[in-house]
């Protein structure tokens, strides 16, 4: 459940931030660096799960990835739409 927030509140944070940004080669910059932000903030948030509650750490990862890959492919869906209006 608390992964599911975590990423339904980066994804809203990453679009909005992302449908402010107007010019084609600063939204580019924009985008890669939230992906890498999105990625070491994830592997802190594993890091921090395999020293509070190691035994879950599997299931939990394997969730935090595909939640990963759904979100991430929703957020590319949509603001693949919105720059090509």
């Amino acid at each position: 459940m608390e992964i599911t927030a975590i990423n339904i509140i980066t994804t809203a944070f990453i679009y909005r931030v992302l449908a402010r940004t107007s010019e084609p080669r600063l939204f580019a910059n924009i985008y890669l660096l939230t992906i890498v932000m999105k990625l070491i903030f994830y592997s802190a948030l594993l890091l921090i799960l395999r020293f509070m509650a190691p035994k879950t750490l599997m299931p939990n990862a394997v969730f935090l990835l595909v939640a990963y890959l759904v979100f991430t492919t929703l957020e590319v869906a949509v603001l693949f739409r919105k720059v090509n209006r």
